[in-house]
């Protein structure tokens, strides 16, 4: 009967050792995991009107597409016609150096003769009413014929050779380049709504 005794003491005395053991012992400690950077939003996976472009690279010189608000009163807002997309948005350049932003409405006349193969250049006005053609590309260069709207990708590439003229005016001369696709901005914050009794 001793025996048994001792041998359970003993064994109490392992299982309480092999606890101890495994609870107070000081454990490795692991290197976090480095986690991977977040990957930039691709311009075909933002909306227009949350996509900022830089001039060449050049982020003095940017262009913001700007939705144009709805008539008061209209409940609904012409989206295609004549089978080409109608552009909702303004082209907004702006040259931080002088604080000068030039805004271009969009042309969405278009002409309604020619081949439907035809490739046919995109239009853009300025406010003393010249047109700027406007050239747009995805990621691939693949063209955009229509204008972009507020919902819709947002292009990769805009190209607007005769902007210029336009900002010469303002004693910007600058050679004509391509504005690429730079960030997509936080989509702006939905106002509180309060409750009054």
């Amino acid at each position: 009967m001793r025996l048994v005794a001792i041998m359970l003491v003993l064994l109490a005395a392992l299982a309480g050792g092999y606890f101890a053991y495994q609870h107070l012992a000081p454990r490795p400690v692991e290197a976090p995991t480095p986690t991977a950077p977040a990957r930039p939003l691709a311009a075909e996976d933002c909306t227009a009107d949350r996509a900022v472009y830089e001039f060449a690279g050049d982020p003095r010189f940017t262009l913001r597409l700007v939705r144009i608000p709805s008539p008061p009163g209209a409940t609904t807002e012409m989206a295609e016609a004549f089978g080409h997309r109608v552009g909702n948005v303004n082209f907004v350049v702006h040259v931080s150096a002088m604080n000068l932003d030039v805004t271009l409405k969009p042309d969405n006349t278009r002409p309604l003769e020619g081949d439907a193969y035809v490739l046919e250049a995109a239009y853009v006005k300025a406010a003393n009413g010249a047109r700027v053609r406007v050239h747009m590309f995805d990621s691939n260069m693949r063209y955009i014929a229509d204008l972009p709207r507020h919902d819709t990708a947002a292009p990769a590439f805009i190209y607007m050779p005769d902007l210029m003229p336009l900002l010469i005016a303002h004693h910007i001369d600058l050679p004509p380049r391509m504005f690429k696709y730079a960030q997509c901005e936080n989509p702006p914050a939905a106002p509180a709504t309060t409750m009054t009794p």
